[in-house]
């Protein structure tokens, strides 16, 4: 016993992710994520091919078209089926939304420490808060930015759920303190839940550009354009990370008026309180309420 606790407290200390989870048993995605993986391989994928295996699942299905027909799409007409909404959004798009519905599915929905309503408020705000404030700095890169934002914590429940009795304690200090949990992270494991999420959507098959967007939404825009990410959906996950304080950001590094700002926010509130439907979860807290912008 006192050598299988020197063995994971030694795997905390390094950061041997292979190490850290050899032992347990990552939920493994469904069906219907590993076949958007390998569709996502594919160059010539077809409309008809995404539809056809979307539509095989009711639930995914009906939670695309509702994302589609929130206001953040601002669509001319409303999308009644799936071909339709691939057809108006392109595959890539509505694949991504897919994955990471799918993806946020098999997270743990119980654990020591962790509030399900609370994370999936944050999540959910800051996904699409990410998809929003892309289509103003970066457009065309709202799908992947979307499901990059929704992701980007999803170590967290993991690790509450497999590693409570090391992790937990961190947590309830990252609650109780000003101190951020990568901080906190850093001085006790020397890693942080960003590299974790990242080393679980690698082990996954997850596409590059989201294995980055996870495993990077905590560093500085420096970081990130010094690795030639500039341009690139992991900017929009990095300002949601920030939220609800990235004001300064916005109008420094992209030049943002206060209106559009305002504006932004605005639309990330509407549409939060229709996706919120989707997890079964009350509406996150207002940005505008969090923050005087």
């Amino acid at each position: 016993m006192y050598w299988k606790q020197l063995q994971d407290q030694a795997a905390l200390a390094t950061g041997n992710f292979a190490k850290l989870f050899g032992n347990i048993e990552i939920p493994p995605l469904p069906q219907m994520a590993v076949q958007l993986l390998e569709m996502s391989r594919q160059e010539d994928i077809e409309i008809a091919d995404i539809t056809r295996a979307i539509s095989n699942d009711a639930g995914l299905a009906a939670k695309i078209l509702k994302t589609v027909n929130s206001a953040q799409f601002c669509l001319p007409t409303k999308v009644t089926d799936i071909h339709h909404g691939v057809a108006l959004l392109g595959v890539k798009r509505i694949q991504s939304l897919a994955l990471g519905y799918s993806t946020a599915g098999v997270l743990p929905k119980q654990a020591p420490g962790f509030n399900h309503t609370v994370f999936w408020q944050d999540s959910i705000q800051r996904a699409v808060f990410a998809r929003t404030i892309v289509s103003q700095i970066s457009p065309g890169l709202e799908g992947e930015s979307f499901t990059g934002a929704l992701l980007q914590n999803m170590a967290i429940p993991i690790l509450l759920s497999t590693w409570g009795q090391y992790y937990q304690p961190v947590m309830a200090q990252s609650l109780q303190s000003k101190v951020s949990l990568v901080e906190i992270e850093n001085q006790e494991f020397s890693w942080n839940h960003a590299q974790a999420g990242a080393w679980m959507a690698r082990n996954w098959g997850f596409p590059d550009m989201l294995v980055c967007c996870i495993g990077l939404h905590h560093a500085t825009l420096d970081e990130v354009e010094s690795l030639q990410l500039a341009g690139s959906p992991v900017i929009p996950v990095v300002l949601s990370a920030q939220l609800p304080y990235c004001r300064e950001v916005l109008s420094k590094n992209y030049h943002l008026s206060d209106e559009n700002i305002r504006k932004a926010y605005a639309e990330t509130d509407m549409a939060c309180n229709e996706l919120a439907q989707l997890f079964d979860v009350p509406p996150p807290l207002a940005l505008a309420d969090q923050l005087d912008v």
